[in-house]
């Protein structure tokens, strides 16, 4: 299962993509997000801190959608994530796979992420 970061950055990829709404974004983040704090590194907890406060003050009036997407969108363009386990390439017949293991390394791992289609 990949990190919560991840699972974040690529449903707000699906919002700015117009896949998801922002009613569909805001629900998914209240419940993927609850409990954060106490069970995640300083990094995540950044993330979910800043996308609600964005989500809060949308709400509150704050920012138009498209201001919204403004913001959102460099969070999901290029970033740099850590993961305690480790990923484990799976070559089939007609694609390479990206299984995420359980297994901890004692070593962290850094990967920069970069979603091409994200500029929506």
């Amino acid at each position: 299962m990949p990190p919560l970061d991840i699972d974040i950055r690529d449903k707000i990829v699906s919002y700015l993509l117009d896949d998801i709404s922002i009613e569909h974004l805001e629900d998914w983040f209240v419940s993927a997000s609850y409990n954060v704090l106490q069970k995640e590194n300083k990094n995540i907890v950044d993330l979910v801190s800043d996308i609600g406060l964005l989500l809060a003050e949308y709400s509150n009036g704050d920012w138009s959608e498209d201001e919204l997407k403004n913001f959102l969108k460099p969070m999901v363009e290029s970033y740099s994530v850590y993961i305690d386990y480790i990923p484990i390439l799976k070559f089939g017949a007609s694609a390479a796979q990206v299984l995420w293991s359980e297994l901890h390394s004692k070593l962290p791992v850094f990967f920069d992420i970069l979603y091409v289609g994200a500029s929506a």
